[in-house]
């Protein structure tokens, strides 16, 4: 905020948060945490989504009853039904292809009519609307910058552009900064490393919440997985491998809570390994939290990430950590071994994955020494630590304004 030509701090901030939709995932999850740390007693925050789910949300309830809510395209306008209903058929996909245009116009007008001080745009969904907003922009990556490479040259060079526009960009780790910095040099002084928050104190009353774990699960060494139940995930690749592992004399089983589209392809690929028995697919948990809390071991095999919450979820919990090295984030938690075993990222040949389950299975010694290590280390990634670095960035873009 500039006044006479001085730059002022303002008393009071007003601070969107913008997010394409509020769903159950882990970007809501995170946003959710940062918004419950903040302070805003003498500020205004408003939580905007682009467009409006079909469904509401279960984090929805955990947004603080402060938190002013709004949304540029509800169900009930022409453009947000017509966008959301895209997939039915061919017709609506193309007349929404041609309407992006208007739509990025009507999100950039509601923006600026609340004369916010910053802007968050917690999961880049602004990017194609980023020049027409008035308010300082921040955005977050919560996926591997190079996950644009798909589009080649000149869509990165296209990104890049629209990148501009953002006063800062956040990446949640060293190694998300380092790709970053690779893919658009000219950008390199806006790039903010913050990590995902966790509320420890929320995460142990989660924790505490024992009666969601199926009883014959509470007293039995298992093995588990929380993930969507999609491509990046690789859960195909999990199964293979623990279908390797339980012939080379595996006894846990192994538990997987979540959904998602490769569901029904997952079911057949466990019966075709014959793991009915011994792989337990749960389904969707709106607390999956207490299921680490009784797991001896947690396992991620994505192919790619942002940054894993739910590795530090299990670290703060004493659960020991099995990981793909998948670009981003599994390398800088895990420290080459230091707090779990990090496996050679693999696209397709179960053999590591598999020997680190046998050996975390076999080994109490090393179990009890990743959980100690983990559980102070976490430590650093609180949400009062990382909302206060927030809050320090937010304030700095609205005096330089």
């Amino acid at each position: 905020m500039v006044l006479d030509g001085r730059y002022v701090i303002p008393g009071k901030m007003k601070i969107i948060f913008n997010t394409g939709v509020f769903g159950k995932h882990g970007i809501e999850r995170a946003l959710t945490t940062l918004l419950r740390e903040l302070p805003w007693e003498e500020h205004k925050h408003i939580l905007h989504q682009i467009f409006q789910l079909d469904y509401v949300s279960p984090l929805m309830s955990e947004v603080p009853e402060h938190v002013i809510h709004d949304c540029s395209l509800p169900l009930n306008t022409f453009w947000g039904n017509l966008h959301m209903n895209r997939k039915r058929n061919i017709a609506l996909k193309l007349i929404d292809s041609i309407g992006l245009h208007q739509m990025h116009r009507i999100v950039g007008r509601n923006l600026n009519r609340h004369r916010a001080d910053v802007i968050v745009d917690y999961d880049l969904s602004l990017l194609r609307a980023a020049h027409l907003i008035e308010a300082p922009l921040i955005g977050f990556f919560h996926f591997r910058p190079k996950r644009f490479r798909n589009g080649g040259a000149n869509k990165l060079r296209r990104i890049g552009k629209r990148l501009s526009h953002y006063k800062k960009l956040v990446v949640l780790c060293q190694e998300m900064r380092e790709e970053a910095e690779f893919v658009w040099p000219h950008l390199k002084d806006k790039f903010l490393v913050l990590p995902n928050p966790i509320n420890l104190e929320e995460l142990t009353r989660r924790a505490s919440e024992q009666d969601v774990v199926e009883p014959y699960l509470r007293d039995e060494k298992f093995f588990l997985t929380m993930a969507r139940l999609t491509h990046q995930k690789n859960i195909h690749l999990l199964l293979r491998s623990y279908k390797k592992a339980r012939e080379a004399g595996c006894e846990w089983p192994l538990v997987i809570v979540g959904d998602g589209e490769d569901r029904d392809e997952l079911l057949s690929l466990r019966k075709k390994l014959n793991l009915d028995n011994s792989v337990l697919m749960l389904g969707y948990k709106t607390n999956p939290i207490p299921y680490l809390k009784f797991a001896s071991g947690f396992i991620m095999s994505s192919r790619e990430e942002g940054f894993p919450v739910s590795i530090l979820e299990a670290m703060a919990l004493k659960c020991p950590v099995i990981s793909l090295a998948c670009p981003t984030g599994p390398r800088d938690l895990l420290e080459e071994q230091k707090r779990g075993i990090l496996v050679p990222f693999t696209e397709g040949d179960p053999t590591r994955l598999s020997e680190a389950m046998l050996t975390l299975m076999k080994n109490d010694s090393e179990r009890a020494v990743y959980a100690s290590e983990s559980y102070e280390y976490v430590k650093q990634f609180s949400a009062a630590r990382i909302s206060t670095q927030l809050f320090a960035s937010l304030k700095n873009l609205a005096c330089t304004h």
